[in-house]
């Protein structure tokens, strides 16, 4: 870094001036700083927003959710869940995507957050007429297609 300001100092005039080093570390030394109290606010704010850190896939009820489909599902069985990703890493177990609205028979188990989707949890349950829910907590329902 003090190489990057001697070379700037050097390379450096406005107006026909040089520029003072004291001018170039000071510039440096308050973009960091306003770098590190942004960062640190954006970090605070997220962190203090309210809403609840059940949205950790290692919260508690999403745990026993992972734990269900792990040991209650065959490995060649394909589950529907919003985070697909999350779903093969914690469990094994293929998974797809489905928006609100799109065809879930590509399925064989859907995974529904009841909080943020309870009028579509609903609709799945009257719409799938064979499917059963076959889990429920707090947080997840697992319906069998």
């Amino acid at each position: 870094m003090v190489t990057g300001i001697e070379v700037a100092y050097r390379s450096s005039s406005i107006f026909g001036k040089r520029i003072d080093p004291r001018y170039l570390i000071a510039a440096t030394v308050m973009t960091v700083s306003l770098f590190a109290v942004k960062t640190g606010y954006h970090v605070y704010e997220n962190r203090t927003d309210g809403s609840p850190r059940s949205r950790d896939p290692f919260a508690s009820e999403t745990g026993e959710m992972f734990h269900f489909i792990k040991n209650n599902t065959g490995t060649e069985e394909i589950i529907v869940f919003s985070r697909p990703r999350a779903m093969r890493l914690m469990t094994g177990r293929m998974a797809i995507t489905c928006r609100m609205g799109e065809d879930i028979s590509a399925g064989d188990y859907v995974v529904i957050r009841k909080r943020e989707y309870e009028d579509f949890c609903d609709d799945v349950l009257k719409n799938v007429s064979h499917g059963e829910p076959v889990f429920d907590n707090a947080r997840f329902m697992v319906i069998k297609l």
